[in-house]
């Protein structure tokens, strides 16, 4: 994980990319819950198979 603060608001590198959140807080929580997500899909996907 990786970002800056700005004027605006916390730039956070997702996915090749930098996306403006309203706090560096906002991004680790998106972070977090977004390997969450990933962890949920290998795990519904791997019973699908």
């Amino acid at each position: 994980m990786k970002g800056y603060n700005t004027s605006n608001g916390y730039m956070g590198y997702v996915e090749g990319k930098y996306i403006l959140f309203a706090s560096e807080q906002e991004y680790f929580e998106f972070m977090h819950y977004r390997g969450y997500i990933y962890v949920i899909l290998e795990l519904v996907l791997k019973d699908l198979g």
